[in-house]
């Protein structure tokens, strides 16, 4: 029997599928949980910052992060769990300005600086963390799968709403900010192929690290945001103008002024500076899966990119 421990309640996991939110992390407390199950997948959240933090939640929360997966990974270690599936994200891992033709084989140790900042190095430890575990416990398959943004998560309904409020910038004629998406139900479907996987091969799966993506093609963000809200458009700017306006924006913050609606400078400078983009050599060789359902993105797509 599969079963789902989230580290955040997570709206998005299918109902046939036991799950569990977790709020009690000892060893004790999440056993029962695990009783006579043989698969977990295990949910990271994604979440961008799209607000300013205090140091000190910041600090706080990346620490909890590291610690809950921890205590998870050592009771999964005295139960009878044979599969497990860590579900994070693509972007934790990731140093700075590395964003073209990223592979699994490039990045699978903790680098010395982080695209997310604090952040993305605490959800990098915490995979980091769990690799290590299994590497330990006998019998245990594992996968650890970074899919990209899913605009089905309640993450990027986030982002929308910023973006029909006006605190996002509609930059105007830039070829930044393409990203790739995927589908949550081609997401789910990559899942439940890769428990049938590891149930059928279980010794294939020795944690395997997989990029997951719908496709190769980079997409816009602010036109697949446009396409969620007609109103953005009238956020238009320069990106100097909005460079410019997130870096001060931080800066006050920094001082001690009052958060604003603005992205901390950061997510804004991931989200509409960067182009990033995967390969998905690995999805397709090691767990056989093609995208069956394309997410609806924006009509203006960008050209492939070359990958290797």
């Amino acid at each position: 029997m599969p079963l789902c421990l989230d580290l955040l309640p997570y709206s998005a996991v299918p109902s046939y599928v036991p799950y569990s939110h977790i709020d009690e992390w000892s060893v004790s407390k999440l056993s029962p949980h695990l009783k006579g199950v043989e698969s977990v997948i295990l949910i990271i959240p994604f979440d961008i910052p799209l607000e300013n933090q205090s140091s000190n939640d910041i600090t706080t929360g990346n620490e909890e992060i590291v610690r809950r997966v921890e205590h998870i990974m050592d009771a999964i270690s005295h139960s009878s769990v044979r599969r497990l599936i860590y579900l994070g994200d693509a972007y934790s891992c990731l140093p700075q300005d590395d964003n073209y033709g990223v592979s699994e084989q490039k990045h699978q140790d903790i680098p010395s600086s982080f695209l997310l900042g604090t952040y993305g190095e605490a959800l990098t430890r915490a995979e980091f963390a769990a690799r290590l575990r299994v590497k330990e416990v006998t019998n245990l398959s594992s996968i650890f799968l970074r899919p990209v943004m899913c605009m089905e998560n309640p993450w990027f309904d986030r982002l929308v709403a910023k973006a029909s409020r006006g605190e996002l910038p509609f930059i105007d004629g830039s070829r930044r900010a393409q990203h790739q998406f995927i589908a949550l139900h081609n997401l789910l479907q990559l899942i439940l192929q890769t428990l049938l996987g590891m149930r059928v091969n279980p010794l294939r799966y020795k944690g395997e690290i997989v990029y997951c993506v719908d496709e190769l093609k980079v997409v816009s963000l602010r036109d697949t945001l446009l396409s969620r809200s007609p109103s953005f458009a009238l956020s238009h700017t320069s990106f100097f103008n909005a460079f410019i306006t997130h870096l001060k924006s931080q800066i006050l913050f920094s001082f001690g002024s009052t958060s604003s609606s603005l992205l901390p400078f950061r997510s804004f400078r991931i989200l509409f500076d960067k182009t990033i983009g995967f390969s998905n050599r690995k999805q397709r060789l090691l767990l056989d899966f093609i995208p069956t359902s394309e997410p609806i993105y924006s009509k203006k797509r960008a050209p492939p990119m070359r990958m290797g």
